[in-house]
């Protein structure tokens, strides 16, 4: 992204959730790493495959976690998997539009739940650089993998083999994309839900402008080449 992109910080407040509660599952799975089981205000989750599916869910979110270290807000995070899941990944949660672009807050309970668990840690970052916040007060919480989620992660690669590779294209991009600050994603990120919604490309920039005035006309232009890289590079199947 050019100078002015890179420069950009994110001026509103993070998405945050409501509290969860959790409690382990009946019956054993990773002897050496207690396994997290989700409930959730909001609706109970249907998956395929029951805990097996749940617990491989939570493996993708911790291998990418595992392979940037941390990711600096949760905003960041949100937009990060919606171009993963943009890109045909295996991203399950579902996404709508929100204040900050494409918004899930199915992935907003499943990283409050990480973290609730002790796999991932939460630090709140305040004060940083408020002088370019447009005078706001500024708070983001940076998300980091923890030695107790490694070693769920790595007991769910041995007893998944397949994992590991399968998930290794995702884990690559995530870091590539972990070079992108906050401000940058939120734009790639909302231009590639614009396309998925099936937007006329004439109507695209004009509506961009509209919900977020922020951005100038040659971010927008280098945001939709950096998407034209790569939907080329990851063309979706069928």
């Amino acid at each position: 992204m050019p100078s002015r992109m890179n420069s950009l910080i994110v001026t509103r407040r993070e998405e945050t959730s409501g509290e969860y509660s959790f409690t382990p599952p009946l019956g054993p799975f990773l002897s050496n790493v207690p396994f997290l089981y989700i409930e959730t205000g909001l609706s109970r989750p249907r998956r395929r495959g029951g805990l097996g599916a749940i617990m491989e869910k939570y493996a993708k979110l911790l291998a990418i976690f595992d392979r940037v270290q941390t990711i600096h807000s949760r905003t960041k995070a949100q937009k990060t998997l919606y171009v993963l899941k943009s890109l045909g990944f295996p991203v399950m949660e579902k996404y709508e539009y929100g204040n900050f672009g494409p918004y899930s807050q199915e992935l907003t309970s499943e990283l409050r739940s990480l973290v609730n668990s002790g796999f991932l840690s939460e630090t709140a970052v305040e004060g940083e650089d408020v002088e370019e916040e447009r005078a706001e007060a500024y708070q983001r919480y940076d998300l980091s993998i923890t030695t107790r989620g490694q070693e769920f992660l790595r007991a769910f690669e041995r007893q998944t083999p397949e994992f590991a590779p399968a998930i290794k294209p995702m884990s690559d991009l995530s870091e590539e994309l972990d070079h992108y600050r906050p401000a940058d994603l939120e734009l790639i990120a909302t231009l590639m839900f614009l396309q998925d919604q099936g937007y006329p490309e004439r109507n695209i920039v004009p509506t961009v402008k509209s919900l977020k005035p922020q951005f100038m006309d040659q971010e927008i232009e280098e945001a939709l080449a950096i998407i034209s890289d790569l939907r080329a590079r990851f063309p979706r199947s069928g």
